[in-house]
């Protein structure tokens, strides 16, 4: 569990050796962080970062934005996410996927929805996880009719459907009604 500590400790390091902390050291400290789950420290880093005269990037987010996931502040991680375009950064899979994370954890269903589309019309490439968590999401925030294309759309980005991708489909559908059979009729189980 003290990976972390020995992380920021050679980090802290780095200017005892008359070199300067650069984008990738301070990615690496917020990341190990993150995995320490010690968000506080990870958004420190990554405020200090202009100090520096360092811009984050996409990975200094990605990172900050999980670990206040796993911290279970999902503002704080929807807020980063949102920050990145100010900073001429385009979010990636693992950005999306920490905020979709974030989003879960604090029960907004919505906002995982909004996100999800997003991916999809950014082109990113969605993780298993992404479209299982918005399969999940269409049916708390009452939008099961879209399951079916959520669903449909995962061979499309090249991932095979999990049990957990189908218990989701099928229990979204549990009670409603048939309207023509649109769950059998988009995918081919």
């Amino acid at each position: 569990g003290g990976q972390w500590q020995r992380a920021l400790a050679l980090f802290s390091a780095i200017p005892r050796h008359g070199l300067a902390p650069d984008v990738i050291s301070f990615s690496a400290a917020i990341s190990a962080c993150e995995k320490g789950g010690q968000w506080r420290h990870a958004l420190a880093l990554l405020r200090a970062m202009p100090r520096d005269r360092l811009a984050p990037n996409v990975v200094s987010f990605s990172a900050a934005i999980s670990a206040c996931e796993k911290g279970g502040h999902w503002q704080r991680a929807l807020a980063l996410f949102c920050a990145m375009p100010r900073h001429r950064l385009a979010p990636n899979d693992i950005s999306f996927c920490a905020a979709i994370g974030a989003c879960e954890r604090g029960g907004q269903w919505q906002l995982i929805v909004e996100l999800f589309c997003s991916m999809l019309r950014r082109r990113v490439a969605p993780e298993v996880v992404d479209f299982n968590s918005a399969i999940s999401a269409c049916e708390k925030c009452g939008r099961w009719q879209s399951v079916p294309e959520v669903f449909c759309a995962m061979p499309l980005c090249c991932h095979t459907r999990d049990a957990v991708s189908l218990s989701a489909a099928v229990g979204t559908h549990a009670g409603r009604p048939a309207s023509g059979d649109t769950f059998s009729r988009h995918s081919a189980l």
